[in-house]
């Protein structure tokens, strides 16, 4: 998708955990801007090119991904939800971005809102995570509690010899109630390389120092990714996503 103007409206993806999925198939759209709206369910993996979504929204439920392609919108004040399907095995739903071509300097922005998800204490949610062109995850997003129980975000980034770096327990980045804004960093070095994160226009923070030169960014994915979920419910927002060298 175009991430510089697939995300206009009320919100460009709302993550559901608990609704029913009756339609274990693959499930493609592709219409005129402006045609669609409604309930579509596709527990495998849903993609919609060319499509606008008007009216009172559109509700795409999947067990797997959901791919945007070139020409995919969300009208002003219109809803886009995708639900996780917890019955079929498959906890989890994401939107993937395509577009990044063998970077090594990687700049997104997008909104998060978990007003109305219960996290349990000890589950945990990938959000957002960059890969190479062999699948292989370069940084990792996660959503957790910290150590005094609020919601935050935990950060890993790979480097040269496959391993992970991550974020020291009770650094992680605390969110607030409401909508908060995620500005994210990433930087491929020899020694030099980040992966930085800032909340609602804060200060910048997360691991330096990186021996990740030989890391390059081909696919990012966003939403409910992957995880461990006990006993975790509700549902996570996301709006205005946008992304630069």
């Amino acid at each position: 998708m175009n991430p510089q103007s697939a995300t206009v409206g009320a919100y460009g993806l709302e993550v559901r955990v608990g609704d029913e999925c009756s339609s274990p198939d693959t499930l493609s759209l592709s219409a005129p801007p402006g045609q669609i709206q409604g309930d579509f369910e596709a527990c495998f993996t849903l993609t919609a090119e060319n499509v606008e979504v008007m009216g009172a929204g559109a509700t795409f439920r999947s067990g797997g991904t959901i791919q945007l392609g070139d020409g995919f919108s969300v009208a002003s004040n219109v809803d886009f939800t995708a639900a996780i399907v917890p019955a079929l095995g498959t906890d989890f739903a994401s939107v993937d971005d395509p577009s990044p071509i063998a970077e090594v300097v990687y700049n997104a922005t997008f909104y998060l809102r978990l007003d109305d998800l219960v996290l349990a204490t000890g589950d945990s949610i990938e959000h957002f995570t960059a890969y190479s062109g062999s699948g292989e995850s370069q940084f990792i997003l996660t959503v957790r509690k910290n150590p005094s129980g609020q919601n935050s975000l935990h950060l890993a980034a790979r480097e040269n010899g496959g391993g992970l770096v991550q974020m020291i327990p009770g650094q992680e980045l605390p969110l607030t109630t409401a909508w908060n804004k995620i500005d994210i960093e990433w930087t491929a070095g020899d020694g030099n390389g980040a992966f930085l994160v800032a909340v609602n226009d804060g200060s910048f923070s997360g691991l330096t120092n990186l021996s990740n030169s030989a890391a390059l960014v081909e696919t990012v994915r966003w939403g409910a990714i992957n995880g461990s979920i006990s006993t975790t419910t509700g549902l996570m927002q996301l709006d205005s996503f946008n992304s630069w060298r």
